[in-house]
């Protein structure tokens, strides 16, 4: 029975993550399931690639150590980004933690160049990670410059 729990877990996650995907989306990245034991954390971003001044939502899904997705708990999850112009807004924000419902937390990554007209940065690929209970997911993302 947990192998049919999982299952349905990964094609709801597979949904949620596709359908708001569609349109003026440029894709969806995600991380894999990991192996071993202990907490898992499946991570994905939509778009994937984000111009100067936009935004991607973030969503992870927990998984316990016996495969079930998390049950309910308040600032569960933090979600990070180092890159400079990038921010991450967790949804609801507790303490700069996200909530866990039905097993999934929620987060906004935000990104704007701060580079100058004079001397503007490369697009650049940024990590961003998901963390609960000693458990980590990370996925990266593109972040387009605003000299493209």
């Amino acid at each position: 029975m947990p192998g049919y729990k999982i299952l349905i877990a990964m094609m709801l996650f597979g949904l949620v993550c596709f359908i708001p995907g569609c349109g003026e989306s440029d894709g969806v990245v995600s991380s894999v399931m990991p192996s071993g034991r202990g907490y898992k954390i499946v991570l994905a971003a939509t778009p994937d690639t984000i111009p100067s001044g936009g935004q991607a939502v973030l969503l992870a899904n927990i998984f316990d150590p016996l495969g079930n997705l998390v049950a309910n708990e308040e600032a569960a999850v933090v979600f990070s980004c180092a890159e400079a112009g990038a921010t991450v807004e967790a949804t609801p924000n507790v303490e700069g933690f996200s909530d866990i419902k039905d097993g999934a937390a929620h987060a906004i990554l935000k990104w704007k160049d701060e580079s100058t007209d004079e001397v503007p940065l490369p697009s650049k690929l940024a990590t961003v990670t998901a963390a609960y209970r000693g458990a980590m997911a990370s996925i990266q993302v593109i972040l387009v410059s605003k000299s493209f």
